[in-house]
Protein backbone atom coordinates (compact mmCIF):
# COMPACT_ATOMS: atom_id res chain seq x y z
CA UNK A 1 0.00 0.00 0.00
CA UNK A 2 1.32 3.43 -1.00
CA UNK A 3 0.07 6.68 -0.53
CA UNK A 4 -0.27 9.50 -3.36
CA UNK A 5 1.33 12.01 -4.84
CA UNK A 6 4.94 9.89 -4.63
CA UNK A 7 6.84 13.14 -5.31
CA UNK A 8 5.48 16.10 -3.45
CA UNK A 9 5.22 19.50 -4.31
CA UNK A 10 6.32 21.59 -7.25
CA UNK A 11 6.78 18.51 -9.81
CA UNK A 12 4.91 19.05 -13.10
CA UNK A 13 4.71 16.89 -16.40
CA UNK A 14 6.49 13.69 -15.17
CA UNK A 15 8.14 11.82 -17.93
CA UNK A 16 9.53 8.18 -16.70
CA UNK A 17 11.74 5.39 -18.14
CA UNK A 18 13.70 2.19 -17.13
CA UNK A 19 17.45 2.58 -17.34
CA UNK A 20 20.00 -0.09 -16.87
CA UNK A 21 20.02 0.10 -12.71
CA UNK A 22 16.48 1.46 -11.92
CA UNK A 23 13.96 4.26 -13.08
CA UNK A 24 14.41 7.74 -13.95
CA UNK A 25 12.21 10.43 -13.55
CA UNK A 26 12.12 14.02 -15.56
CA UNK A 27 10.22 17.14 -14.51
CA UNK A 28 9.44 20.74 -15.83
CA UNK A 29 10.88 23.87 -13.80
CA UNK A 30 10.01 26.66 -15.82
CA UNK A 31 11.74 29.87 -14.79
CA UNK A 32 13.72 27.95 -11.50
CA UNK A 33 17.50 26.91 -11.69
CA UNK A 34 18.71 24.46 -11.81
CA UNK A 35 17.23 23.41 -14.47
CA UNK A 36 15.17 19.60 -15.30
CA UNK A 37 15.27 17.75 -11.76
CA UNK A 38 16.05 14.00 -12.65
CA UNK A 39 14.62 11.57 -9.57
CA UNK A 40 15.98 8.25 -9.45
CA UNK A 41 14.33 4.70 -8.01
CA UNK A 42 14.63 1.22 -7.92
CA UNK A 43 11.09 0.44 -6.92
CA UNK A 44 9.01 3.12 -8.91
CA UNK A 45 7.95 4.60 -5.67
CA UNK A 46 10.34 5.99 -3.54
CA UNK A 47 12.27 8.59 -5.54
CA UNK A 48 15.71 10.29 -5.00
CA UNK A 49 16.70 13.67 -6.65
CA UNK A 50 20.59 12.77 -8.23
CA UNK A 51 20.93 15.75 -10.95
CA UNK A 52 19.64 18.12 -12.93
CA UNK A 53 19.98 17.98 -16.69
CA UNK A 54 20.43 21.53 -17.33
CA UNK A 55 23.08 22.67 -14.77
CA UNK A 56 26.42 24.18 -15.70
CA UNK A 57 25.57 23.48 -19.66
CA UNK A 58 22.50 25.73 -19.71
CA UNK A 59 24.38 29.35 -20.58
CA UNK A 60 22.90 28.96 -24.57
CA UNK A 61 19.58 28.61 -22.62
CA UNK A 62 19.69 31.74 -21.23
CA UNK A 63 16.92 32.06 -18.06
CA UNK A 64 17.73 35.79 -17.46
CA UNK A 65 14.39 38.07 -18.01
CA UNK A 66 12.51 34.50 -17.86
CA UNK A 67 8.87 35.34 -17.11
CA UNK A 68 6.90 33.88 -14.40
CA UNK A 69 5.91 30.15 -15.24
CA UNK A 70 7.73 30.06 -18.62
CA UNK A 71 11.68 28.68 -19.33
CA UNK A 72 12.23 24.96 -19.33
CA UNK A 73 8.93 22.97 -19.41
CA UNK A 74 7.67 19.32 -20.64
CA UNK A 75 10.45 17.37 -20.17
CA UNK A 76 11.03 13.42 -22.22
CA UNK A 77 13.23 11.30 -20.37
CA UNK A 78 14.15 8.05 -22.52
CA UNK A 79 17.15 4.82 -22.14
CA UNK A 80 18.41 3.81 -25.60
CA UNK A 81 21.52 2.08 -26.11
CA UNK A 82 23.17 2.90 -22.94
CA UNK A 83 22.64 6.52 -23.57
CA UNK A 84 19.92 8.66 -21.76
CA UNK A 85 17.92 11.41 -23.41
CA UNK A 86 16.38 14.64 -22.24
CA UNK A 87 14.37 16.11 -24.69
CA UNK A 88 12.18 19.73 -23.73
CA UNK A 89 11.12 23.32 -24.71
CA UNK A 90 12.31 26.71 -23.44
CA UNK A 91 9.71 29.66 -23.84
CA UNK A 92 10.56 33.13 -23.40
CA UNK A 93 8.05 35.86 -24.70
CA UNK A 94 10.56 38.12 -24.06
CA UNK A 95 13.10 36.25 -27.24
CA UNK A 96 12.30 37.34 -30.69
CA UNK A 97 12.27 33.23 -30.81
CA UNK A 98 9.81 32.53 -28.51
CA UNK A 99 10.65 28.71 -28.10
CA UNK A 100 13.14 26.34 -28.64
CA UNK A 101 13.63 22.85 -28.61
CA UNK A 102 16.61 21.10 -27.51
CA UNK A 103 17.99 17.66 -26.36
CA UNK A 104 20.78 16.19 -23.87
CA UNK A 105 22.10 12.99 -23.22
CA UNK A 106 24.52 11.32 -20.77
CA UNK A 107 25.79 7.94 -20.43
CA UNK A 108 25.54 8.28 -16.90
CA UNK A 109 22.82 10.66 -15.27
CA UNK A 110 24.31 10.99 -12.04
CA UNK A 111 27.16 13.20 -13.57
CA UNK A 112 27.11 16.00 -16.39
CA UNK A 113 24.76 16.30 -19.03
CA UNK A 114 26.10 17.00 -22.77
CA UNK A 115 25.82 20.27 -23.74
CA UNK A 116 22.36 21.34 -25.35
CA UNK A 117 21.58 19.99 -28.96
CA UNK A 118 19.25 22.59 -30.44
CA UNK A 119 16.70 21.12 -32.47
CA UNK A 120 14.36 23.30 -35.38
CA UNK A 121 11.17 21.99 -34.55
CA UNK A 122 8.29 24.51 -34.54
CA UNK A 123 6.14 23.11 -31.73
CA UNK A 124 6.63 22.34 -27.70
CA UNK A 125 6.25 18.74 -25.76
CA UNK A 126 8.77 16.93 -27.49
CA UNK A 127 9.28 13.07 -26.99
CA UNK A 128 11.64 10.76 -27.91
CA UNK A 129 10.95 7.34 -29.60
CA UNK A 130 13.82 4.38 -30.72
CA UNK A 131 13.14 1.55 -33.09
CA UNK A 132 16.07 -0.19 -35.09
CA UNK A 133 18.57 2.17 -34.51
CA UNK A 134 16.29 5.19 -35.09
CA UNK A 135 15.37 8.05 -33.72
CA UNK A 136 11.85 9.62 -33.98
CA UNK A 137 10.43 12.94 -32.20
CA UNK A 138 7.10 13.41 -31.97
CA UNK A 139 5.78 17.38 -30.44
CA UNK A 140 2.85 19.10 -30.37
CA UNK A 141 2.54 21.90 -33.16
CA UNK A 142 -0.05 23.74 -35.63
CA UNK A 143 -1.06 22.88 -39.11
CA UNK A 144 -1.44 25.54 -41.82
CA UNK A 145 -4.62 26.12 -40.49
CA UNK A 146 -3.71 26.61 -36.80
CA UNK A 147 -5.21 23.87 -35.72
CA UNK A 148 -3.58 22.13 -32.74
CA UNK A 149 -1.77 18.79 -34.28
CA UNK A 150 1.10 16.10 -33.47
CA UNK A 151 4.44 15.76 -35.46
CA UNK A 152 6.57 13.77 -35.80
CA UNK A 153 10.31 13.60 -37.53
CA UNK A 154 13.11 11.27 -37.63
CA UNK A 155 16.59 11.99 -35.85
CA UNK A 156 20.16 10.71 -36.97
CA UNK A 157 21.17 9.55 -33.40
CA UNK A 158 24.86 10.38 -34.67
CA UNK A 159 24.32 13.49 -35.65
CA UNK A 160 21.31 14.94 -34.53
CA UNK A 161 20.10 15.90 -37.90
CA UNK A 162 15.80 15.99 -38.52
CA UNK A 163 14.32 14.32 -41.36
CA UNK A 164 11.05 16.01 -42.60
CA UNK A 165 8.14 16.41 -40.17
CA UNK A 166 4.99 15.25 -41.03
CA UNK A 167 1.34 15.26 -39.49
CA UNK A 168 0.58 12.28 -37.55
CA UNK A 169 -2.14 13.00 -35.47
CA UNK A 170 -4.96 15.70 -34.44
CA UNK A 171 -5.55 14.12 -30.91
CA UNK A 172 -8.85 12.70 -30.21
CA UNK A 173 -11.14 16.05 -30.51
CA UNK A 174 -10.00 17.49 -26.81
CA UNK A 175 -8.78 21.10 -26.65
CA UNK A 176 -4.89 21.61 -26.27
CA UNK A 177 -3.47 18.18 -27.81
CA UNK A 178 0.02 18.12 -26.01
CA UNK A 179 2.52 16.15 -24.38
CA UNK A 180 2.31 13.16 -26.74
CA UNK A 181 4.76 9.66 -25.58
CA UNK A 182 5.07 6.96 -28.52
CA UNK A 183 5.08 2.93 -27.40
CA UNK A 184 4.77 0.12 -28.80
CA UNK A 185 3.46 -3.42 -27.70
CA UNK A 186 2.32 -6.49 -29.70
CA UNK A 187 3.24 -5.09 -33.17
CA UNK A 188 1.26 -1.99 -32.91
CA UNK A 189 2.34 1.38 -32.09
CA UNK A 190 0.28 3.74 -29.18
CA UNK A 191 -0.09 7.25 -28.92
CA UNK A 192 -0.24 8.96 -25.16
CA UNK A 193 -1.75 12.54 -25.36
CA UNK A 194 -2.81 14.98 -23.02
CA UNK A 195 -5.91 16.88 -23.81
CA UNK A 196 -7.85 19.48 -22.40
CA UNK A 197 -5.45 21.69 -20.95
CA UNK A 198 -3.74 21.69 -17.67
CA UNK A 199 -6.45 22.71 -15.48
CA UNK A 200 -10.07 20.94 -14.09
CA UNK A 201 -10.43 20.08 -17.83
CA UNK A 202 -7.49 17.51 -17.96
CA UNK A 203 -7.37 14.23 -19.29
CA UNK A 204 -5.33 11.56 -20.42
CA UNK A 205 -5.76 9.91 -23.82
CA UNK A 206 -4.46 7.02 -26.36
CA UNK A 207 -4.58 6.01 -30.21
CA UNK A 208 -3.16 3.25 -31.72
CA UNK A 209 -1.66 2.53 -35.34
CA UNK A 210 0.11 -0.92 -37.30
CA UNK A 211 2.25 1.95 -38.82
CA UNK A 212 4.05 4.29 -36.94
CA UNK A 213 3.52 7.11 -39.06
CA UNK A 214 -0.18 6.56 -38.73
CA UNK A 215 -2.80 6.92 -39.29
CA UNK A 216 -3.42 6.78 -35.19
CA UNK A 217 -6.85 5.91 -34.52
CA UNK A 218 -8.53 6.96 -30.83
CA UNK A 219 -9.78 4.47 -28.59
CA UNK A 220 -13.34 4.03 -28.32
CA UNK A 221 -13.65 5.03 -24.04
CA UNK A 222 -11.28 7.77 -24.43
CA UNK A 223 -10.19 9.07 -22.24
CA UNK A 224 -8.10 6.28 -20.32
CA UNK A 225 -7.82 8.77 -16.85
CA UNK A 226 -9.44 12.51 -16.12
CA UNK A 227 -10.95 13.53 -12.95
CA UNK A 228 -13.14 16.39 -14.60
CA UNK A 229 -15.94 14.99 -13.47
CA UNK A 230 -14.67 13.80 -9.80
CA UNK A 231 -15.13 17.35 -8.10
CA UNK A 232 -15.41 16.33 -4.75
CA UNK A 233 -11.99 13.57 -5.28
CA UNK A 234 -8.94 15.57 -3.31
CA UNK A 235 -6.65 14.84 -6.24
CA UNK A 236 -7.83 17.59 -9.73
CA UNK A 237 -6.31 18.54 -12.99
CA UNK A 238 -4.91 14.84 -13.46
CA UNK A 239 -2.80 14.59 -16.61
CA UNK A 240 0.15 14.90 -18.39
CA UNK A 241 1.08 10.85 -18.26
CA UNK A 242 3.89 8.92 -19.35
CA UNK A 243 3.63 5.08 -18.57
CA UNK A 244 6.65 2.30 -17.75
CA UNK A 245 6.40 -1.67 -17.48
CA UNK A 246 8.67 -2.98 -14.61
CA UNK A 247 10.43 -5.98 -14.37
CA UNK A 248 7.90 -8.21 -13.53
CA UNK A 249 5.91 -7.44 -16.33
CA UNK A 250 3.19 -4.78 -14.31
CA UNK A 251 2.73 -1.44 -16.18
CA UNK A 252 2.32 1.71 -14.06
CA UNK A 253 1.42 5.12 -15.53
CA UNK A 254 3.06 8.12 -14.14
CA UNK A 255 0.61 11.37 -14.10
CA UNK A 256 0.34 14.84 -12.64
CA UNK A 257 -2.21 16.02 -10.75
CA UNK A 258 -2.80 18.92 -7.83
CA UNK A 259 -4.35 18.96 -3.97
CA UNK A 260 -6.86 21.76 -3.68
CA UNK A 261 -8.15 23.60 -1.18
CA UNK A 262 -11.39 25.31 -0.73
CA UNK A 263 -12.52 26.56 -4.56
CA UNK A 264 -10.27 24.57 -6.05
CA UNK A 265 -7.03 26.82 -5.21
CA UNK A 266 -3.99 25.13 -4.86
CA UNK A 267 -0.34 25.93 -3.28
CA UNK A 268 1.95 22.88 -3.58
CA UNK A 269 1.97 22.94 -7.71
CA UNK A 270 1.29 20.04 -9.71
CA UNK A 271 2.80 16.72 -8.60
CA UNK A 272 3.82 13.11 -9.60
CA UNK A 273 1.47 10.64 -9.08
CA UNK A 274 1.13 7.01 -9.48
CA UNK A 275 -1.35 4.39 -11.03
CA UNK A 276 -0.79 0.50 -11.93
CA UNK A 277 -2.77 -0.43 -14.66
CA UNK A 278 -3.40 -3.65 -17.28
CA UNK A 279 -3.98 -4.19 -21.01
CA UNK A 280 -7.66 -5.59 -21.94
CA UNK A 281 -6.39 -7.26 -24.77
CA UNK A 282 -5.25 -3.83 -27.15
CA UNK A 283 -6.04 -0.85 -24.91
CA UNK A 284 -5.07 -0.24 -21.22
CA UNK A 285 -7.34 -1.11 -18.90
CA UNK A 286 -7.24 1.70 -16.04
CA UNK A 287 -9.83 0.72 -12.67
CA UNK A 288 -10.54 4.39 -11.94
CA UNK A 289 -9.13 7.33 -10.71
CA UNK A 290 -5.79 8.01 -9.12
CA UNK A 291 -6.64 7.00 -5.65
CA UNK A 292 -4.80 8.71 -2.53
CA UNK A 293 -4.44 5.40 -1.00
CA UNK A 294 -3.06 2.63 -3.89
CA UNK A 295 -3.92 -0.70 -2.13
CA UNK A 296 -2.17 -2.98 -4.65
CA UNK A 297 1.21 -1.63 -4.65
CA UNK A 298 3.38 -3.43 -2.13
CA UNK A 299 6.14 -1.47 -1.35
CA UNK A 300 7.62 0.03 1.84
CA UNK A 301 6.63 4.17 1.07
CA UNK A 302 9.52 6.53 3.14
CA UNK A 303 7.56 9.63 4.30
CA UNK A 304 8.36 13.42 4.47
CA UNK A 305 10.58 14.34 7.73
CA UNK A 306 12.24 17.17 9.54
CA UNK A 307 15.27 18.75 7.58
CA UNK A 308 17.79 19.83 9.43
CA UNK A 309 20.38 22.14 7.57
CA UNK A 310 23.43 23.05 10.18
CA UNK A 311 25.32 24.52 7.65
CA UNK A 312 28.17 24.29 9.54
CA UNK A 313 28.32 20.64 9.22
CA UNK A 314 27.99 21.32 5.32
CA UNK A 315 30.57 21.63 2.66
CA UNK A 316 28.06 22.40 -0.33
CA UNK A 317 24.59 23.38 -0.17
CA UNK A 318 22.17 20.02 -0.80
CA UNK A 319 20.81 19.17 -3.90
CA UNK A 320 17.26 19.98 -3.87
CA UNK A 321 17.81 23.74 -3.11
CA UNK A 322 16.61 25.68 -6.12
CA UNK A 323 17.25 29.47 -7.30
CA UNK A 324 15.33 31.87 -9.94
CA UNK A 325 16.70 31.90 -13.41
CA UNK A 326 20.62 31.74 -12.74
CA UNK A 327 22.86 30.07 -10.44
CA UNK A 328 22.99 30.70 -6.46
CA UNK A 329 26.37 30.31 -6.86
CA UNK A 330 26.55 33.54 -7.58
CA UNK A 331 25.81 34.81 -4.69
CA UNK A 332 25.38 31.77 -1.61
CA UNK A 333 27.91 29.65 -0.31
CA UNK A 334 28.77 28.28 2.61
CA UNK A 335 31.42 29.78 4.55
CA UNK A 336 32.93 30.17 8.04
CA UNK A 337 30.35 27.74 9.14
CA UNK A 338 27.88 29.97 8.10
CA UNK A 339 25.62 29.40 4.67
CA UNK A 340 26.50 33.18 3.21
CA UNK A 341 23.79 35.12 1.66
CA UNK A 342 24.62 37.92 -0.10
CA UNK A 343 22.00 40.51 -2.08
CA UNK A 344 21.73 41.01 -5.68
CA UNK A 345 20.60 44.25 -7.49
CA UNK A 346 17.15 42.56 -7.67
CA UNK A 347 14.36 42.36 -5.89
CA UNK A 348 11.71 39.31 -6.15
CA UNK A 349 9.22 41.33 -7.78
CA UNK A 350 11.72 43.13 -10.14
CA UNK A 351 11.32 38.88 -12.26
CA UNK A 352 14.92 38.97 -12.66
CA UNK A 353 17.11 37.27 -10.08
CA UNK A 354 16.88 37.93 -6.50
CA UNK A 355 19.11 36.40 -3.68
CA UNK A 356 16.54 33.79 -3.01
CA UNK A 357 17.82 29.93 -1.40
CA UNK A 358 14.70 28.06 -1.97
CA UNK A 359 12.96 24.39 -1.40
CA UNK A 360 9.92 23.54 -2.89
CA UNK A 361 6.27 23.14 -0.51
CA UNK A 362 5.57 19.93 0.00
CA UNK A 363 2.92 20.09 2.65
CA UNK A 364 0.02 22.13 3.72
CA UNK A 365 1.68 22.34 6.44
CA UNK A 366 4.74 23.14 7.53
CA UNK A 367 7.36 25.43 9.22
CA UNK A 368 10.28 26.67 8.44
CA UNK A 369 12.72 28.60 10.72
CA UNK A 370 16.11 29.91 10.02
CA UNK A 371 18.96 31.42 12.53
CA UNK A 372 20.32 34.36 11.43
CA UNK A 373 23.62 35.51 13.12
CA UNK A 374 23.00 39.38 13.43
CA UNK A 375 26.81 40.32 14.35
CA UNK A 376 28.18 39.94 11.25
CA UNK A 377 24.86 39.93 9.00
CA UNK A 378 24.43 43.66 6.62
CA UNK A 379 21.29 44.80 5.75
CA UNK A 380 18.05 42.76 5.84
CA UNK A 381 18.20 39.23 5.50
CA UNK A 382 15.50 36.92 6.31
CA UNK A 383 12.68 34.46 4.70
CA UNK A 384 10.79 33.87 2.12
CA UNK A 385 7.26 31.94 0.28
CA UNK A 386 6.83 32.83 -3.09
CA UNK A 387 4.60 31.42 -5.92
CA UNK A 388 6.13 33.78 -8.88
CA UNK A 389 7.43 37.18 -8.63
CA UNK A 390 4.36 38.89 -7.91
CA UNK A 391 2.86 36.87 -5.28
CA UNK A 392 4.87 36.43 -1.85
CA UNK A 393 5.51 37.30 2.12
CA UNK A 394 9.25 38.17 3.61
CA UNK A 395 9.93 38.44 6.66
CA UNK A 396 13.43 40.21 7.09
CA UNK A 397 15.26 41.45 10.00
CA UNK A 398 18.21 44.56 10.10
CA UNK A 399 20.08 45.09 13.71
CA UNK A 400 17.01 44.82 16.04
CA UNK A 401 13.99 46.13 13.12
CA UNK A 402 11.70 43.63 11.74
CA UNK A 403 10.35 44.26 8.09
CA UNK A 404 7.33 42.29 6.55
CA UNK A 405 6.58 42.58 2.73
CA UNK A 406 3.38 41.06 1.59
CA UNK A 407 2.66 41.46 -1.94
CA UNK A 408 -0.40 40.14 -4.65
CA UNK A 409 0.46 41.76 -7.90
CA UNK A 410 0.38 44.98 -7.46
CA UNK A 411 -0.46 45.99 -3.85
CA UNK A 412 1.81 45.60 -1.58
CA UNK A 413 1.82 46.16 2.37
CA UNK A 414 4.57 46.79 4.49
CA UNK A 415 5.01 46.21 8.48
CA UNK A 416 7.50 46.52 10.68
CA UNK A 417 8.30 45.33 14.06
CA UNK A 418 11.00 46.13 16.73
CA UNK A 419 12.52 43.84 18.89
CA UNK A 420 15.14 43.92 21.14
CA UNK A 421 18.96 43.93 20.68
CA UNK A 422 20.17 39.83 19.65
CA UNK A 423 23.71 38.32 18.76
CA UNK A 424 21.18 36.49 16.39
CA UNK A 425 17.72 35.13 16.00
CA UNK A 426 15.04 32.62 14.89
CA UNK A 427 12.81 34.04 12.15
CA UNK A 428 10.03 31.60 10.83
CA UNK A 429 6.85 31.06 8.34
CA UNK A 430 4.67 28.34 9.22
CA UNK A 431 1.48 27.93 6.68
CA UNK A 432 -1.68 26.01 7.24
CA UNK A 433 -4.79 25.34 4.85
CA UNK A 434 -5.85 29.18 5.83
CA UNK A 435 -2.79 31.61 6.17
CA UNK A 436 1.02 31.62 6.20
CA UNK A 437 2.19 33.11 8.95
CA UNK A 438 5.56 34.77 9.78
CA UNK A 439 7.21 35.37 13.46
CA UNK A 440 10.25 35.50 15.14
CA UNK A 441 11.35 33.09 18.15
CA UNK A 442 7.78 31.71 19.37
CA UNK A 443 6.25 35.02 18.77
CA UNK A 444 3.78 35.32 15.62
CA UNK A 445 3.81 38.91 13.75
CA UNK A 446 1.47 38.39 11.48
CA UNK A 447 -0.24 36.73 8.32
CA UNK A 448 -1.15 36.17 4.67
CA UNK A 449 -4.43 34.63 3.33
CA UNK A 450 -2.81 30.80 1.75
CA UNK A 451 -5.45 32.20 -1.30
CA UNK A 452 -3.24 35.02 -2.33
CA UNK A 453 -0.09 32.73 -2.95
CA UNK A 454 -2.19 29.92 -4.60
CA UNK A 455 -1.57 29.38 -8.29
CA UNK A 456 -4.90 30.28 -9.38
CA UNK A 457 -4.60 33.31 -8.34
CA UNK A 458 -0.75 33.79 -9.14
CA UNK A 459 1.32 35.58 -12.08
CA UNK A 460 2.63 31.81 -12.02
CA UNK A 461 0.10 29.25 -13.32
CA UNK A 462 2.15 26.48 -13.68
CA UNK A 463 4.52 26.54 -10.70
CA UNK A 464 3.95 26.36 -7.26
CA UNK A 465 4.93 27.83 -4.06
CA UNK A 466 8.11 27.80 -2.64
CA UNK A 467 10.41 28.84 0.41
CA UNK A 468 14.03 29.92 2.10
CA UNK A 469 16.52 32.32 2.77
CA UNK A 470 16.27 35.58 1.14
CA UNK A 471 18.63 38.55 1.16
CA UNK A 472 16.99 42.11 0.46
CA UNK A 473 18.53 45.28 -0.95
CA UNK A 474 22.43 45.56 -2.83
CA UNK A 475 24.43 45.15 0.19
CA UNK A 476 22.78 42.96 2.45
CA UNK A 477 24.85 39.97 3.48
CA UNK A 478 23.27 37.28 5.59
CA UNK A 479 25.08 34.84 7.27
CA UNK A 480 22.87 31.95 8.77
CA UNK A 481 23.59 29.42 11.07
CA UNK A 482 20.24 26.55 10.24
CA UNK A 483 17.99 26.68 8.74
CA UNK A 484 15.08 23.59 9.37
CA UNK A 485 12.39 22.66 7.59
CA UNK A 486 9.41 20.06 8.93
CA UNK A 487 6.36 18.94 6.88
CA UNK A 488 3.23 17.57 8.18
CA UNK A 489 2.14 15.40 5.77
CA UNK A 490 -1.94 15.36 5.36
CA UNK A 491 -3.85 12.24 6.25
CA UNK A 492 -6.92 12.83 3.49
CA UNK A 493 -8.65 9.57 1.61
CA UNK A 494 -10.39 9.12 -1.67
Amino acid sequence: MIRNPIIRGFNPDPSVCKGHDGYYLAVSSFEYYPAIPIYKSVDLINWELINYALSSNIDYLKLDNTPDSQGLFAPTIRFYNNRYYVISTVLNTTKPRLTENFLVYTENPHKKWSKPVSLDIDGIDPSLYFEDGIGYIQYSSNDSNGISCTMQCEINLDTFELGESKIISYGTGGRDAEAPHLFKKNGKYYLLMAEGGTREGHMVTILSSKNIWGPYLPYENNPILTHRDLSCHPFQNVGHADIVKDDLGNWYMFALGVRPKGMFKHNLGREVMIKPFKWDNEWPEIDGPINVIEKDIKVKQKRNNSIVYNWKELNTIPIEFISMRNSYNNYANIKNNYLMLKATPNKISDANEPAVLLLKQKEYNFIINSTINLSLSKGYNGLVVLNGSKNFITITIKDSNIEVVKRCYDLEVVEHYKVSNKDQITLFIKGNERDYIVGYENQELTKMSRELLSTELSESPFTGVLFGNYSKDLGSVGYFEKTEVIFEEENIEG
